[in-house]
């Protein structure tokens, strides 16, 4: 619950200092890219997949002026919080299962992971596009 907390005033603390963030010129298929690598990024640097949401969907410009459904945006946010939960060493999952391993969590997310998380990446982002190519 903090994370979202601090996610939401951060969030509105970022935009008020660096005026108004306007990632409309972003290509839509990048900026649905972005959304799916820099949620697993942030991840991997100590941030909750919910506070790194909360900090970068207020500065996503509107679905429509993406010229996507808003069902895309959605798709793009959840595939990189998934993407974030298996491979961060921060997640519970991954502290739960490096419990039960008796190995560290970095090495469950980073080794055990490793395969899985390419894979998926791979699909996530093709079917993100793809999201978005047929219903956006």
């Amino acid at each position: 619950m903090m994370a979202g907390y601090i996610g939401t005033v951060g969030a509105a603390l970022l935009i008020l200092e660096a005026g108004q963030v306007d990632l409309s010129g972003v290509p839509t298929p990048l900026l649905l890219l972005a959304l799916v690598w820099i949620l697993p990024a942030a991840g991997q640097i100590g941030m909750n997949p919910i506070l790194a949401a909360t900090l970068l969907v207020p500065l996503i410009p509107p679905a429509a002026h993406l010229g996507v459904a808003p069902a895309t945006v959605v798709v793009a946010i959840t595939a990189g919080w998934a993407l974030a939960g298996v491979t961060s060493p921060f997640t519970a999952t991954t502290v739960l299962t490096a419990s039960f391993g008796r190995v560290s969590a970095l090495h469950v997310g980073l080794v055990w992971n490793r395969s899985y998380f390419l894979a998926a990446a791979f699909i996530v982002s093709t079917w993100v596009l793809v999201f978005a190519h047929w219903f956006g």
